[in-house]
């Protein structure tokens, strides 16, 4: 028997029900068909679940937290895990209840539980029954990679499929995989009170981000208690009494790590290999991806991919986009196309990574002009309020037409604000326009465009990247009182930078920093954020150094440099001189001192 209808999506993840839903409002018969949980891997297995659980790690880690906000907790505290579980599935259920009841209501739309495969081009069979029609729309997603370990076939272990059903605390988890999967297990099962190792091949964590970035983030987990093992290699497994043991060829010791219970989290792979692909023609690469081009046809008429499938992007905004792509081509008359979104993704680990276009090794390998501003997150207020003072903010724009390309916000609700900054890339705007909306205080975004942009990282500068007028923020460092005392009884003795007590009977009121100490301090940096590490020769000198103010212990010193003038050197091409005003203002915004400097810089 053969039923036809006017479209078939097969799959419910995020772009099939409201694309079912879409084609049923213009008229067409459509029908809709799922194997598994309606819902997909987002709703049943993935984002919701996932991010519910990391809300009950979140509501633990915070208790805990309670002395240091002056909440004190009498009494035993513990996490229920069977409890987090059973939240857990309720906030799945309603999720998974909602799509189901969209489309069974939707008139037009046919849901049908069961496995498709192709029979032809246009025919899929399911339960006994064939389907057909003119348009296909292949939504089925995808499923954790089970790697191909030694020993694995004989150990039990868990994805981030089975982590679903997990109702007890693991008293070790061991994670194979350093990536937005594992990373987020691992902090969560940390919170919740398991030991928690990762293990990842890689030479750093999320081997796509920019170094700065990975090792951030290293540094908030293994900050939690969380054990990082990386450049894994000849990995394997084996079963031991109370659990299993991974065996690892690294640097570090130790070569074997125990643990209760292991997860795998080493990517993805299509759910291809059983949909009867080849009969009807459609092709795929080496991975199982179903190739598609930039409206998300494939090789055979009539015929879609969209969603995790299509290897054009792992996320539920991606695949829904993929959706909003194909509606609006078939059903608008408009040519909407993959490469026009802008590629943007979140870690939520907390505190959360927000990415929106390029890294910075995106831009440094595009050879393209571009200016750079970053803040760390200690400078925001509303990071200080919460004691979330982790992370830094970072955004690229292109020096000659002013876009931003690209920006990090790895910080307290950085997954959040990152969208400020997606929307004004979206709408081609300048990034100007985010310097000049007055914004809400105190809030994350509030400061995020408060920095100025300076050419090109410090690293990566020629004497092209300083041209007269640019401004360079060099960042901020603290003055503690211990180094105070520690340089002056070194290097300049007077009496108000050794001795606390009789600093109170100077002029000064106090102990304060000697004028070189501030001088030293702010030459680390300049080495750090305006000198050039690839192009520096030096300096011949500085001219007119003040000391306005007296730097107290507890200030903290910010350091700007701006460009007064820049000329090639006439006997010798290959390098240039800039003449520079260096101004170090304290946390008030008073300035302490200044001074003009003199640098000789290679040209590129």
């Amino acid at each position: 028997m053969t039923r036809s209808f006017d479209a078939i999506v097969i799959g419910t993840g995020q772009a099939g029900p409201p694309l079912a839903v879409r084609l049923a409002g213009e008229g067409r018969k459509t029908a809709i068909i799922e194997r598994k949980r309606i819902g997909g891997t987002c709703v049943n297995n993935g984002c919701i679940p996932t991010k519910t659980l990391i809300a009950s790690a979140r509501a633990a880690h915070v208790t805990r937290r309670g002395a240091d906000f002056g909440v004190m907790l009498d009494g035993a505290f513990r996490v229920d895990m069977r409890r987090v579980k059973a939240r857990k599935d309720a906030v799945v259920q309603q999720s998974n209840h909602g799509v189901t009841d969209w489309l069974k209501r939707t008139p037009n739309v046919t849901l049908i539980e069961g496995q498709a495969r192709f029979e032809s081009a246009h025919a899929v069979r399911v339960n006994g029954e064939v389907l057909e029609a003119p348009q296909l729309f292949i939504n089925v997603g995808g499923r954790a990679t089970i790697p191909d370990m030694p020993g694995l076939a004989d150990v039990p272990y868990l994805t981030n499929s089975s982590m679903m059903d997990v109702d007890f605390l693991p008293e070790h988890l061991v994670i194979v995989g350093g990536s937005y999967i594992g990373l987020e297990f691992a902090q969560m099962y940390r919170r919740f009170g398991s030991s928690v190792t990762v293990i990842e091949m890689g030479p750093r964590l999320i081997g796509r981000e920019d170094d700065d970035v990975s090792q951030a983030i290293r540094e908030i987990l293994e900050g939690e208690g969380i054990a990082v093992r990386l450049n894994a290699q000849c990995m394997s497994v084996s079963r031991r009494a109370n659990g299993v043991s991974v065996h690892v060829s690294c640097e570090e010791e130790p070569r074997e790590i125990v643990g209760s219970h292991v997860l795998l989290a080493v990517g993805r792979v299509p759910n291809t290999d059983d949909l009867g692909l080849a009969q009807a023609g459609i092709t795929t690469d080496a991975r199982g991806y179903i190739v598609v081009d930039d409206e998300l046809r494939t090789n055979v008429p009539g015929v879609w991919a969209l969603g995790d499938v299509n290897g054009r992007g792992a996320f539920t905004h991606t695949s829904y986009n993929d959706y909003e792509i194909v509606a609006a081509n078939l059903l608008d008359g408009e040519s909407r196309r993959v490469s026009q979104r802008i590629p943007t993704y979140a870690l939520f680990i907390d505190p959360p990574l927000g990415r929106a276009g390029m890294t910075e090794r995106d831009v440094r390998a595009s050879g393209r002009k571009a200016l750079f501003g970053r803040m760390p997150m200690s400078r925001v207020g509303r990071a200080r309020e919460r004691s979330e003072t982790s992370g830094f903010m970072q955004i690229m724009v292109d020096a000659e037409s002013s876009k931003i390309i690209g920006a990090a916000l790895l910080g307290t609700e950085g997954d959040e604000a990152i969208h400020c900054i997606l929307d004004v890339m979206a709408a081609g705007a300048p990034y100007t326009v985010l310097q000049r909306t007055m914004h809400i205080h105190p809030t994350v975004w509030g400061k995020a465009m408060g920095e100025p942009l300076t050419p090109a990282p410090a690293d990566s500068r020629y004497f092209e990247d300083y041209a007269q007028g640019t401004l360079f923020d060099c960042g901020s460092i603290a003055v503690e009182q211990t180094e105070i005392i520690a340089f002056a009884q070194r290097y300049d003795p007077q009496y108000f930078h050794t001795d606390p007590v009789a600093a109170k009977r100077s002029p000064f009121g106090g102990l304060i920093a000697s004028g070189w100490h501030t001088a030293a301090l702010a030459m680390r940096l300049l080495v750090e954020g305006y000198l050039s590490s690839v192009a520096s020769l030096g300096s011949p000198g500085i001219d007119e150094l003040r000391w306005i103010r007296p730097v107290h212990p507890g200030d903290i010193l910010h350091v700007r440099a701006s460009v007064l003038e820049a000329r090639r050197s006439r006997t010798k091409p290959d390098r240039g001189i800039v003449h520079s005003l260096i101004e170090v203002n304290n946390q008030h915004g008073e300035l302490v001192m200044n001074f003009k400097a003199m640098n000789l810089l290679l040209c590129r």
